[in-house]
């Protein structure tokens, strides 16, 4: 996605090997973001993009969650805002595939979806 120049936010994996090249200071309690390459010169995988690692803590479980990005140009705060939005509507998606038995959708528009 990188090569193509197209940008993304996901969660990572919790056995994802990577190797933080910066730390920079978010000035917010229990975030913390990272620059980082993904994958290890031993096995070969390495990527040659760096990506952004961001670390947080939720505050009522104070559960870990590490989102991986190649935004840089926008605060760490922004970043888990988008990817909340996002999940907030696969959740949408899936509550409407078990509740209203819709097997394919019929188009990817406002139109087709409303229909």
């Amino acid at each position: 996605m990188t090569d193509k120049k197209q940008k993304f936010i996901t969660r990572q994996q919790s056995n994802a090997v990577t190797e933080e090249y910066l730390a920079t200071s978010t000035e917010i309690e229990d975030m913390y973001d990272y620059i980082i390459t993904m994958g290890s010169d031993y096995s070969k995988n390495k990527t040659r993009h760096k990506y952004r690692d961001i670390l947080y803590f939720t505050k009522d479980s104070d559960e870990e969650f590490r989102l991986v990005t190649n935004i840089f140009n926008m605060p760490a705060e922004d970043i888990i805002s988008l990817y909340k939005k996002r999940w907030d509507i696969e959740l949408l998606f899936k509550w409407i595939e078990q509740h209203l038995t819709i097997k394919k959708w019929v188009g990817r528009f406002l139109n087709a979806i409303s229909i």
